[in-house]
């Protein structure tokens, strides 16, 4: 559809599954009683749903490595800094947060688990910077973990849905995003 000088895509499935993904992330805090944070779950299902579904597991895979690495990382830190208070909110604080990234990736880089490493660093930066010395790290850790794990494990389902394959049938591929069949049709690309 053309408006205005402005070629306008149609809404396509990846942009449906993200905003259906954030929606149930927000579903399951309310069901879990409001307990942990939906914001890392709604984060991961955006960063999983993807305009391919042929690497969904892979890629779940990935983020789940990175998202236990990220939190072992962010525990060893936290309780590390509860026993230095001397630390708190410190430019130390912060400096030894980015040189922690280096263990974090080369622990990737040792697993044979490259594409792991920008999780992983999200995970643990989110940990460690927004945590306020809770009474239990573990259970903040734990938390953290599963309000990610929550939002990976949503993302391979939408991914792989039969319901949103079903909606496009054989040409699923095809449309996935409006923005994916304007750029076949440029190609050239039968549509």
């Amino acid at each position: 559809m053309k408006k205005f000088g402005v070629i306008f895509p149609p809404i396509g499935m990846r942009i449906i599954k993200s905003a259906v993904g954030v929606l149930l992330c927000f579903v399951i805090y309310f069901l879990r009683g409001k307990q942990g944070t939906p914001f890392y779950s709604a984060l991961a299902v955006l960063w999983c749903i993807q305009n391919q579904t042929s690497n969904t597991l892979g890629n779940a895979l990935q983020r789940t490595i990175g998202t236990f690495i990220g939190a072992v990382y962010g525990l060893i830190y936290i309780l590390f800094r509860m026993n230095i208070p001397a630390i708190g909110d410190s430019f130390w604080h912060y400096a030894i947060i980015s040189f922690m990234l280096i263990p974090i990736i080369y622990t990737t880089v040792v697993i044979q688990q490259k594409k792991a490493s920008y999780f992983s660093c999200v995970v643990f930066l989110s940990i460690v910077v927004n945590h306020f010395m809770d009474d239990n790290p573990y259970l903040f850790v734990l938390n953290r973990s599963f309000d990610t794990l929550i939002g990976i494990f949503l993302g391979v389902v939408l991914n792989s849905t039969l319901i949103f394959k079903e909606f496009y049938g054989k040409n699923y591929s095809q449309h996935i995003t409006g923005a994916d069949i304007e750029a076949q049709k440029e190609e050239g690309a039968k549509v």
